[in-house]
């Protein structure tokens, strides 16, 4: 199992967690395609909101149909089931230097340009217990 922070806009969350699909364009292609059934998914919504965890429920595939509003294709996807959504966002500051991706880094947004970031098992369960506190 992996675990992938993923990163995304407050409408095409919307999209995401409607449909159920996970959507990345041709530049993120590589990471989509690392992922497997079983794997999971933390949301993360610009700006430094974490709104859900999700597992992958299908192989990685190709559809040629836009996804989001404003019309982006994203034609690498996966299925996805929510485990976890919140009813409000979470502010995803108090994680920062908690996580590894983001501990000790002057400038941890940048690793957010990306939109799909590998984590560890540690990082997920400092997620996951932030998420099931009360806010």
């Amino acid at each position: 199992m992996v675990y992938w922070l993923c990163v995304t806009r407050q409408e095409n969350w919307e999209v995401i967690k409607k449909r159920r699909i996970w959507g990345v364009s041709e530049r993120q292609r590589k990471s989509i395609n690392q992922t497997k059934p079983d794997d999971i998914l933390v949301f993360y919504v610009i700006p430094k909101k974490i709104t859900g965890i999700y597992r992958v429920v299908s192989y990685p595939y190709e559809e040629q149909k836009a996804l989001f509003p404003e019309g982006g294709m994203y034609p690498y996807r996966v299925k996805i089931e929510p485990l976890i959504i919140l009813k409000e966002p979470k502010d995803f500051t108090p994680l920062i230097s908690l996580l590894s991706i983001t501990r000790g880094k002057k400038n941890w947004n940048a690793i957010l340009q990306r939109v799909m970031i590998k984590m560890d098992e540690n990082d997920f369960r400092i997620i996951q217990e932030y998420l099931r506190k009360d806010p």
